[in-house]
């Protein structure tokens, strides 16, 4: 026997272009949904952890004060999850899903753009095998007249432009409707990249930050950012408060579930449902007054590009002189007469347990020492009236009953119209230029995911094939690539209309 010789087959491992391997990488599904799994689970952590918070503010908030927790706290500050959505991270991640996402578009793009530019219009008998709607008839008429006929038919119930194309001695009639709905998915990909990009905007380009205003302070031009640090930004324009308020439902209109204890003010509001927290806002730019408005939650202020949200309030505290213990501030609005010839020195005017304030006209001064709401008298203040001889002496002024106030012995006569303790509101303030861009992305998603989901692509032939006997064999198909069960029901309504269309006595049905 001779030898026999045996052939090494060698496999051939075909060399890529680098290029072709990081395109099919990137247009691939698989890993659009893991930048989209790992985009989501790291949303959580933004979620979770206190975003834009100075270190201090940090560590109470999560309550990892404790040494042995102060390891995660490092390993947060360095993976900037404290800071996320400004993290290099996470925006290499918005870029990486911008670029999966284009690079699918433009993958798949060409073959749903020769729907538009290259239709297919002929009927040939390889479609007819697998057409899943299909009718066939055999007709005795002329040719000329059933093709104006059947193009009739399908400009009425199809499209008003019909094409005919002829193919050796076949002539095919072609129409379509909702062509467009094929492009839902690429305007929904669309509307994912302006969002993004105007996210992007917002990151790089805005500010977010807070501002906390006190009652009848002077105004205030500059905010804190909320990045991560303390530092402040001017504004441009100034805010003042006039006062803030507190209101509360009314008796007997507390919403279900909603009804325990409240401490509001410095007090105890038992069974009292808080309803609005109302701050009295005045905008000045360039030392004009711009605007007085109330700012409600729900009811931002928006000035200047900037958009300031009610966040919280409180107290106004001091530290006491003596102990240097905190301590409320309180103020009052009083008016104050001269009780020898009844001239009025003050008018709606401010004091509070801060400092001594003039009384115009005159080298005295007075202070708020106190408040109270007892039942007996109501709303009542005790001042300390400093003369200018160096005495001073303190009196109570009672809003209830201000004709005590001509029984009281001293030069001055005044009238107590409020007294509360001084307050601070706190806005959460925001200027973010991408937001129409964001606008214009969901708009752009409810369009796209409209024509996406609630529109179909819907294609309709008719063949016409000339027997040479003056018969004519007339195939009617149809297709839709979206809501085919649907479609059916239409189908079938096309189809009794189709037979309609040559008389019935025309018409003999062709056999199997």
């Amino acid at each position: 026997m001779g030898d026999v010789k045996k052939e090494k087959h060698v496999k051939k491992v075909s060399s890529r272009d680098p290029f072709d391997i990081i395109w099919d990488w990137l247009c691939s599904m698989k890993v659009n949904v893991i930048v989209l799994i790992l985009l989501a689970l790291t949303s959580i952590f933004g979620t979770v952890i206190p975003q834009g918070k100075p270190a201090t503010e940090w560590l109470t908030n999560i309550k990892i004060n404790e040494p042995a927790l102060f390891e995660w706290y490092d390993f947060i500050k360095f993976t900037q999850l404290d800071n996320m959505y400004h993290s290099w991270w996470y925006i290499g991640l918005l870029g990486l899903l911008c670029i999966t996402i284009t690079c699918c578009s433009i993958d798949k793009f060409p073959v749903v753009w020769r729907f538009f530019t290259a239709p297919k219009r002929d009927l040939d008998n390889n479609q007819i095998k697998w057409m899943p709607l299909i009718e066939t008839v055999t007709i005795k008429a002329d040719m000329t007249e059933t093709i104006e006929k059947y193009r009739g038919f399908l400009s009425k119930n199809v499209s008003g432009t019909v094409l005919q194309t002829q193919v050796d001695e076949e002539q095919h009639l072609f129409a379509e409707k909702g062509v467009y709905s094929r492009l839902g998915v690429y305007v929904t990909h669309l509307s994912l990249l302006v969002i993004i990009t105007g996210a992007l905007i917002g990151v790089f380009f805005g500010y977010k930050g807070s501002i906390d205003l006190y009652e009848f302070d002077p105004p205030k031009s500059w905010m804190w950012l909320r990045d991560g640090n303390t530092d402040k930004m001017d504004m441009g324009f100034m805010l003042q408060c006039n006062g803030y308020e507190t209101t509360y439902y009314a008796p007997g209109n507390i919403p279900k579930n909603r009804n325990v204890n409240f401490i509001t003010n410095g007090r105890e509001t038992r069974g009292r449902q808080p309803n609005e927290y109302v701050s009295n806002i005045t905008v000045t730019d360039n030392g004009k007054v711009v605007d007085t408005v109330y700012v409600k939650v729900n009811h931002p202020l928006k000035y200047n590009g900037f958009t300031f949200y009610q966040s919280s309030y409180g107290p106004a505290m001091t530290r006491d002189q003596q102990t240097g213990e905190p301590r409320p501030v309180f103020y009052a609005i009083v008016d104050a007469y001269r009780k020898s010839d009844g001239v009025q020195l003050m008018s709606n005017y401010l004091v509070d347990s801060t400092r001594p304030v003039n009384i115009p006209g005159t080298l005295d001064s007075i202070i708020l020492e106190t408040y109270s709401e007892g039942s007996l008298n109501g709303k009542s203040a005790k001042f300390n009236l400093y003369k200018r001889d160096g005495s001073s002496n303190s009196f109570w002024v009672h809003k209830k009953y201000p004709e005590k106030e001509d029984e009281r012995e001293g030069d001055y006569k005044f009238l107590l119209r409020q007294v509360k303790p001084k307050q601070y509101t706190v806005f959460q303030v925001a200027k973010d230029p991408g937001v129409w861009t964001v606008y214009t992305g969901c708009g752009l998603m409810i369009i796209g995911t409209l024509m996406a989901f609630f529109l179909s692509h819907k294609r309709f032939w008719i063949r016409l094939d000339d027997e040479k006997n003056g018969k004519i064999k007339v195939t009617f198909a149809a297709i839709a690539h979206k809501n085919k069960e649907n479609f059916e029901v239409d189908f079938e309504k096309m189809r009794e209309k189709f037979l309609a269309v040559v008389e019935k006595k025309k018409k003999v049905k062709e056999k199997a």
